[in-house]
């Protein structure tokens, strides 16, 4: 690849946009549709590699499934039993912050976070629903959640997921470390 190399100015920020995954990078697993009930509890998150700091500026959140109602979670039939929680923790797993104070255990729930809400069929009632959600971090935090490169944001999976077709959790907002190398021009 040939090109130039930029410098960019000192208070250049990157466009970051992440899922969580099972190791907090964007090369992990970013589906949690499996059975993460009992001994098999995960965090999936999001951590800056080691002397990046990023701001996160919201969470996309998105289920795929089955007819999606407002008293079940996904299309699963049922809430979930102990629930989605959604942390800022140490690199060790130590909670600096839990960012609401009941657990996520319905469709619904995800109302008391997240403003901008949907459920769609795409005009074929006979496929499955998607189900998004818009949690603004900006709006009650600006100008975000701060993560170092000893912090992670992350969601606590303790269900049983394995009905799911789909599942994710996007964040996005700025890599707003100061020693960026630059960007290649082609």
């Amino acid at each position: 690849m040939s090109g130039s190399l930029v410098q960019l100015p000192a208070n250049a920020h990157l466009p970051i946009s992440q899922e969580l995954s099972d190791d907090g990078t964007d090369s992990g697993t970013v589906n949690p549709i499996g059975n993460f009930g009992g001994a098999n509890t995960a965090f999936y998150f999001i951590q800056p590699p080691a002397g990046e700091v990023y701001i996160i500026h919201r969470m996309l959140i998105q289920i795929v499934d089955g007819t999606i109602v407002a008293e079940d979670y996904g299309g699963l039939g049922a809430a979930l039993g102990e629930g989605i929680n959604f942390y800022v923790l140490t690199s060790a797993d130590n909670v600096v912050k839990l960012l609401h104070t009941t657990p996520i255990t319905t469709n619904a729930h995800y109302a008391h976070l997240c403003y901008d809400i949907s459920n769609s069929d795409w005009g074929n009632p006979a496929a499955s629903d998607w189900f998004t959600a818009r949690w603004t971090f900006t709006k009650f935090n600006p100008p975000g959640i701060i993560l170092t490169d000893q912090m992670k944001l992350a969601v606590l999976l303790d269900d049983d997921f394995t009905g799911l077709i789909a599942q994710r959790f996007m964040v996005q907002g700025a890599n707003v470390s100061r020693d960026h190398k630059g960007i290649l021009i082609k």
